[in-house]
């Protein structure tokens, strides 16, 4: 009896235990801004499981409170507007940059029209992220003062000007890599190399960087996002391995990439919304047809959530070939993300052994390259 009592015990002791490690500590944003008076705060960021989120309260003699709860550790960006100042002008000052973490009291002082001079303490990365810009302060001044000047500058100057900036930008990101090489197990140096040295910098400064981070930190989840950008930027570059897939197509017929081998494959990425893809079916299934007698298959691949209307645009259309959608069964449409789809419409271009050859915009380009390539394979006369 004394074990089963036990055993019982033990169950429940686990239970609590496993509850206990779901509880989420709420984030606090406390803050006071100067000249502000009895206005109103603004709190803009983006989450996961939310999207766009806007909050907004009112300030006391310039004081503010915010209290909630995000999926994940965000960047956030504040505004506030002043009873003393027109109320239109308030979006047109540079807001407060900071991040927020479940669990963290935000502290941000500051003063009106100056807000990209506010202090922000608490946070493990808002630490991080203010020895970032102690780090950077002389070449971000730098890039201040010339933007400033180029305002002011005429045509000569501004040429002058320009090519100092270019310069000034790209001693920026040199030290914004040096920081995530001798930081690794920061999660900002996640975040600088997914939305700085990614945006500005070719793949192998990325790869660089990516590498360069901890085990522990690739495992957050920043990390496992980082890693999903970084794995699909591996398909810009030309003569990668395209990634596998398998996917229901719209017949009810499984399909997989690797099923393909021997042939060209065009992946043609797009929905029903997009009207220059829409305008792109009708050469594509041109397309279909003249080689039809050749080793080639478009495989359509919709970015419809809505699956009824991409099988209605389907139909309007009589879209030859496979089709497929991204999200069916995938609320994350991780085909699309493999292939580092952000614009349609976009065509991947397979070659036979299953490498990328190249992507492109507008159908016709990719049948140009297509056209040649398949004259190049045909035997010599």
């Amino acid at each position: 009896m004394k074990s089963g009592c036990s055993l019982l015990l033990l169950l429940l002791l686990c239970s609590i235990v496993s509850k206990a490690q779901t509880i989420v500590y709420p984030y606090k944003i406390r803050g006071h801004i100067d000249h502000v008076g009895n206005g109103k705060a603004y709190l803009y960021f983006y989450d996961k499981n939310k999207g766009l989120g806007i909050d907004s309260t009112n300030t006391q003699d310039g004081d503010f409170v915010f209290s909630s709860v995000v999926a994940e550790p965000v960047m956030a960006y504040l505004l506030v507007k002043s009873e003393y100042y027109s109320s239109s002008n308030y979006k047109k000052q540079s807001p407060v940059q900071f991040f927020i973490e479940n669990g963290y009291t935000i502290e941000i002082v500051g003063r009106y029209n100056e807000l990209e001079k506010a202090r922000v303490y608490g946070g493990e990365i808002n630490a991080d992220y203010a020895r970032y810009l102690n780090a950077t302060q002389i070449v971000n001044g730098k890039i201040g003062i010339l933007k400033t000047q180029l305002k002011s500058a005429d045509n000569q100057r501004k040429n002058d000007l320009l090519q100092d900036l270019r310069t000034a930008n790209n001693q920026l990101l040199q030290q914004t890599v040096q920081f995530v090489k001798k930081n690794p197990d920061d999660l900002l140096s996640v975040w600088l190399t997914g939305n700085v040295i990614a945006h500005n910098f070719p793949f192998r400064n990325v790869e660089e960087c990516y590498y360069a981070l901890s085990a522990d930190v690739k495992q957050t989840a920043w990390g496992r996002k980082l890693a999903a950008q970084f794995f699909a930027d591996k398909t810009m570059e030309k003569g990668v391995k395209a990634p596998d897939f398998s996917k229901k197509g719209v017949d009810g017929k499984d399909v997989y990439l690797s099923g393909y081998r021997g042939k060209y494959v065009l992946l043609n990425f797009w929905s029903s919304w997009c009207v220059a893809c829409r305008a792109n079916n009708a050469r594509l299934n041109a397309l279909s047809k003249e080689y039809k007698e050749e080793n080639f298959q478009v495989i359509n691949i919709s970015l419809d959530s809505d699956l009824d209307q991409w099988v209605k645009a389907i139909r309007a259309d009589q879209l030859q070939g496979v089709n497929l959608n991204a999200f069916f069964k995938d609320k994350d449409g991780k085909l699309a993300v493999s292939y580092n789809i952000r614009t349609l419409p976009m065509q991947v271009l397979i070659s036979p052994e299953g490498n990328i050859i190249d992507r492109f915009n507008e159908t016709e380009k990719a049948a140009n390259k297509l056209s040649t390539l398949i004259k190049q394979s045909e035997p010599a006369q």
